[in-house]
């Protein structure tokens, strides 16, 4: 599975990557590093883009302060130099603690380093495999893998039309979804379909829990709930 992430090289983020304790070599994560936001080319089209970190003769590292305070790496393979591009593969080392972490990517050349911050790690314990509760810390990112079974326990493939439709609740009783994303089948990753929340999705809303469902909603109308009313927790922060 891999999941992607526009990092900026020289400002805190705010990303946070999902894990489960024990995982090896299962999860391949994908960083844009960006060196500077919003530059004007000089053309008289006058694009703004992002100016990407070079990474050309670079060597990098994902380093993980896990819940327990070990610090341990994974190495980094560059596979866009001239677009900052580098993609790690989380170890079992990784994910041996179950619970919240931070992470530090270093950028390595000739005996230089540059340090990019902001990146938090929820390692998900094995103890709670199979129960649907989610969390998020407030104001970050997170990407969601859902998979679709029938009632055969095949797995169903979403077709032209299909909306995979995530929803969060401030409570069971109420009609109006306060976050609500939804996944089609050019969203599909191996056997399931990403639906990913973004910061300003969180950052306004209180700490605490509400309630979340999953639904199916196919071309002809059917609708089917996938996950029904589970907790949907929002660690707090500080609002910006």
């Amino acid at each position: 599975m891999e999941t992607e992430f526009d990092i900026n090289a020289y400002e805190r983020n705010q990303v946070s990557i999902y894990a489960v304790e024990g995982e090896a070599d299962s999860r391949t994560i994908i960083f844009h590093i960006i060196e500077k936001s919003g530059i004007q080319i000089p053309t008289s089209n006058a694009v703004i883009v992002d100016k990407m970190l070079n990474l050309d003769g670079c060597e990098a590292r994902l380093y993980v302060i896990r819940p327990d305070g070990t610090v341990v790496h994974c190495l980094g393979t560059v596979t866009d130099s001239n677009n900052g591009t580098v993609k790690f593969k989380l170890s079992r080392d990784c994910t041996e603690v179950p619970g919240n972490g931070e992470c530090v990517i270093v950028i390595e050349k000739s005996g230089t380093n540059l340090r990019i911050v902001g990146i938090s790690i929820e390692i998900a314990s094995i103890s709670i495999i199979g129960t649907t509760a989610l969390s998020i810390h407030r104001g970050t990112s997170k990407s969601l893998c859902i998979e679709i079974y029938d009632d055969n326990n095949v797995i169903y493939n979403l077709q032209a039309g299909d909306e995979l439709i995530f929803g969060v609740k401030q409570s069971i009783t109420d009609d109006e979804c306060i976050i609500k994303k939804t996944a089609t089948s050019a969203d599909k990753n191996e056997d399931g379909y990403i639906i990913s929340l973004d910061p300003s999705d969180t950052v306004r809303l209180p700490a605490g829990e509400y309630v979340y469902e999953i639904a199916l909603q196919t071309a002809t109308d059917d609708y089917y709930i996938i996950i029904d009313k589970s907790t949907f927790t929002i660690i707090g922060g500080v609002l910006i």
